[in-house]
């Protein structure tokens, strides 16, 4: 019986994880989004968490930061497509790209941290119990597990404080009067400005560069931090002969134990689909979908499949395919034109101009589609 991908092959998907965790977040946008590289890291280690209780301590809060990534994309979206577009003043959009910056900086600190502890100190358990010593002696007192775990906290630690650090900039904004009811600069005009209401000064206004320039220090020490994960993972992947060992070992011990693997397939599928229903309802923000169909569609897709044979009868399984397919269809053509209708015409066109108005029924259309699609 199959199950999971090889560990050998798993080393190598940490370092695909690896390039996109070193993607700086700027203003709380994540370019490369994190849930990618989570998802990468628990498939990496499917097999090695049966194998030793801290590694799956590691996959289990991974699995948690890939949700929360996730939430992040939402909250990103909807600061800068609902927020900035309908603020009533300047200082709304930067208080909620600063609360969200820290946050995310906590949940790194208390989340991601631990769990590249106990994935690091797992596999230098592994190591010990064969006694591989490229991965155990010791070289100024640390191992190269623990230099790799250092070097990781310092990584993760700094990219957190840099992304949250221009956003405290917002903080800055000072209200007064220079000398003369004039700008200028020195003890007197600050005093000046902290006890006078009419001169703005306001070095939000340089956010732009200080996101910029924490933004390369962050991928001047990522490019550092990848140097050492490749040296590595071509350390680990050397070690043939432990990796047949665990191998040997996940097939002796834990693939035999078929109840438990099927519960497991089973827990993860329904856990897809609790994940999917959630996009099944309907909520648009600023007149965009906030939940498409199309992501119902692709994690009901990967549900029914993550379950294979154990799943309904060939005949029905093809035909959630096709619905999945469907829906998919549905709800990318219903996104597109309402993106293109609102780059065209204002959300209430449609009630005097006769183009607007086709292009809204077709989209009202596509809308009433998707909804029966979704429930079928």
């Amino acid at each position: 019986m199959k199950n999971g991908i090889k560990i050998k092959t798993g080393f190598g998907l940490l370092f695909i994880s690896g390039l996109i965790l070193c993607n700086p977040v700027v203003g709380f946008v994540d370019v490369l989004p994190n849930c990618l590289a989570y998802w990468l890291l628990c498939m990496s280690f499917y097999r090695l968490a049966d194998l030793n209780g801290r590694i799956f301590e590691a996959v289990r809060r991974f699995r948690i930061l890939s949700v929360l990534s996730v939430l992040q994309l939402f909250l990103s979206y909807f600061a800068y497509g609902v927020i900035r577009s309908q603020a009533t003043n300047t200082y709304e959009l930067r208080s909620f790209v600063m609360m969200g910056a820290f946050v995310m900086m906590l949940v790194q600190w208390f989340i991601l941290l631990p769990a590249f502890r106990n994935l690091f100190s797992g596999l230098e358990y592994l190591a010990e119990r064969l006694s591989v010593s490229s991965l155990i002696d010791l070289k100024k007192g640390k191992n190269r597990m623990q230099r790799m775990a250092s070097l990781t906290r310092l990584f993760l630690v700094t990219a957190s404080i840099l992304s949250f650090l221009p956003e405290l900039s917002g903080f800055s904004s000072l209200d007064g009067q220079g000398a003369n009811g004039t700008p200028g600069f020195g003890d007197l005009w600050y005093s000046d400005v902290l006890t006078s209401p009419s001169q703005t000064v306001d070095r939000y206004s340089y956010i732009g560069v200080l996101r910029l320039l924490c933004a390369l220090a962050t991928v001047l020490l990522a490019v550092v931090w990848i140097v050492r994960l490749v040296s590595f993972l071509r350390c680990l992947r050397k070690e043939t002969a432990w990796i047949e060992h665990l191998e040997t070992r996940y097939e002796e011990e834990i693939l035999p134990q078929i109840g438990m693997l099927t519960v497991r397939k089973f827990s993860r599928s329904f856990y897809l689909l609790q994940f999917a229903i959630v996009f099944a309802a309907t909520l648009r923000i600023n007149h965009y979908s906030a939940l498409p169909g199309a992501v119902l569609a692709l994690l009901a897709f990967l549900a029914i499949l993550l379950l294979g044979p154990l799943g309904p009868r060939a005949f029905t399984r093809r035909l959630c395919y096709g619905a999945c397919a469907l829906l998919t269809g549905i709800s990318g053509l219903e996104l597109f034109l309402n993106a293109s209708y609102l780059r065209r015409f204002e959300p209430e066109a449609s009630l005097y101009n006769g183009k607007a108005y086709d292009q809204f029924l077709l989209i009202r259309f596509l809308g009433a589609a998707e909804a029966i699609a979704t429930r079928c």
